[in-house]
This record gives C-alpha cells, sequence and structure tokens, in this order.
C-alpha cells in the first residue's frame, strides 16, 4: 500500500513538474524595447525592438487572411496621433508554406525592428499603447499576446535652456 501510494505520487510530481517547466508565454520568449526620435516639430519616430528567444518566431507586420496574428501597435489616444507611415520591419521577413495555417507566411526571428512615423495633433507628454504579436515555434503557438508601453515625449533643449533661465531670473 505504501509502496503504491509512494509512487502514485512519485509519478504526479513527475508530470505536474514537467507540465510547468515546458509552460511558456510569450512575454518569457519575446522581450521588447521602444525609443522616439523627434524628426519635425510635431513628427516623432517610434521604434520597437524585439529580442525573440532562439527557435520561436514572430509573425510580420502583414495580415494574412486564415493565417497569424501579425504584429501590430495601437495606440491609446488615437485622436492625438496621426501615423505618418504603416508600421514597418526593418529587416526583410522569412516567407515560407506553414503546413499549420495551410498559407504562405512571413515571420521573424532573432532581433527585430520596427519603425513608425507618427505626427502629435495636440501637445501631450507621453504616447501609451500595446503591441500586439503571436509568437510560435516548429511545433506550436502561444495565444496572441499583448505588451503595454508608455514613451515620454523628449522636451527640445531650446525649451529647457528657457525655462532655467525663468527659474533663475525669478529665484
Amino acid at each position: 500500500m505504501i509502496k503504491y501510494f509512494l509512487s502514485s505520487s512519485l509519478v504526479f510530481i513527475l508530470i505536474l513538474s514537467s507540465s510547468l517547466g515546458f509552460s511558456q508565454k510569450a512575454e518569457d520568449v519575446v522581450k521588447w524595447k521602444y525609443e522616439i526620435k523627434k524628426i519635425g516639430a510635431l513628427d516623432y519616430e517610434l521604434k520597437f525592438t524585439a529580442k525573440v528567444d532562439r527557435s520561436w518566431h514572430i509573425y510580420a507586420t502583414t495580415p494574412v487572411p486564415d493565417g497569424p496574428i501579425p504584429t501590430s501597435v495601437h495606440y491609446d489616444d488615437s485622436t492625438a496621433i496621426a501615423p505618418i507611415t504603416q508600421l514597418v520591419e526593418l529587416q526583410k521577413p522569412i516567407s515560407v508554406m506553414d503546413q499549420g495555417f495551410g498559407t504562405t507566411v512571413s515571420y521573424h526571428s532573432g532581433q527585430i525592428d520596427f519603425v513608425q512615423r507618427i505626427r502629435l495633433s495636440s501637445q501631450t507628454s507621453k504616447i501609451d499603447g500595446i503591441i500586439e504579436f503571436m509568437a510560435c515555434d516548429d511545433s506550436k503557438c502561444l495565444p496572441p499576446h499583448q505588451v503595454r508601453f508608455s514613451m515620454s515625449i523628449p522636451i527640445a533643449k531650446k525649451k529647457i535652456r528657457f525655462l532655467y533661465i525663468l527659474y533663475y531670473l525669478f529665484i
């Protein structure tokens, strides 16, 4: 009886630990960085960099009918942000026939840079939103995932100098 209990417990622990060890989340296999660069009076270039773990990939920005979820960016305050360009991949995606989706898909692996130019229609101090993507390896896909981002709008150096001058004049 004790042998049966111990062996059953051991089997249960092994199954539980192996299933926990192999479960992965999209945020574990894809890490994001983002930056903002001023390119005009109200124009900015937003750069989103994905670092994808070895043997994993994320899909390109071009939607495929009945295919995977493409990588995309959505902004919280869409009234203050007007895209100048689409979200563009700086690296060329790999295109293959995917048996799982039954169509040709395009994806990226390793490190990928996505860039979008935007124009602010009003004064705002930050840009908030989500990056949506889908990560897969050769045998499985993780559910589509969203990562929140927040970027502070850089203040022009001339404005900072002007504020310092005002500060020192009135103290």
